[in-house]
């Protein structure tokens, strides 16, 4: 006799940074809201605002309680490559002449249209 496996109806759970909605088993990383809007500064620091905004859900939250958020594994390579690239850029900038704000990193220039 052998029992039949019965499917576990499974709720998919919504990632923390990207809001997307992923099977439990993919969340294999957590990230603190401090970190989730560190990651949405740099972002905007940087010139590359997210298609979305920082959610209702998110500015609920304190940042200082470093609550712990799951988050997608594409999210938390993201929050990983940027810190890695503002690491190298304030390390950098020095060398180059470029301004660095100690609070949010490189400063980006601001793009002028061209004419001509």
């Amino acid at each position: 006799f052998t029992p039949a496996c019965k499917e576990v109806d499974v709720s998919p759970l919504q990632c923390g940074l990207c809001e997307c909605l992923y099977h439990p088993r993919e969340f294999r990383h957590e990230l603190t809201t401090a970190m989730i809007m560190k990651c949405h500064d740099m972002l905007q620091t940087a010139g590359m605002p997210l298609s979305w905004s920082r959610s209702s859900r998110l500015l609920e939250k304190d940042s200082s309680t470093y609550a712990n958020l799951r988050c997608c594994n594409d999210c938390f390579r993201l929050y990983q490559e940027l810190l890695d690239l503002f690491g190298t850029t304030r390390a950098a900038a020095p060398l180059l002449g470029v301004p660095v704000s100690a609070a949010s990193g490189l400063k980006m220039p601001q793009q002028t249209a061209c004419t001509g």
